[in-house]
């Protein structure tokens, strides 16, 4: 869930990203050699870590709320 809201925020190229490195597990320079720059799919990459690292935090810390309410 904190996945799919990170993919939201960042840009709808990311998601080609995602499917084309993690999820079909090609490398940086198969995805190069159709057609993106090696500078773009940097940008793309570090865009989807940053937005799903800060939906993470997020998430976790409104557990942690949750988790303090249920202790008192």
């Amino acid at each position: 869930m904190v996945f799919k809201r990170a993919l939201k925020l960042a840009h709808k190229d990311c998601e080609e990203i995602l499917q084309k490195y993690y999820v079909k597990r090609m490398n940086k320079w198969e995805i190069i050699n159709e057609g993106m720059s090696l500078r773009t799919f940097e940008r793309r990459l570090q865009n989807l870590v940053y937005n799903v690292a800060k939906e993470y935090k997020k998430s976790t810390k409104k557990i942690e709320k949750v988790r303090n309410a249920l202790q008192e």
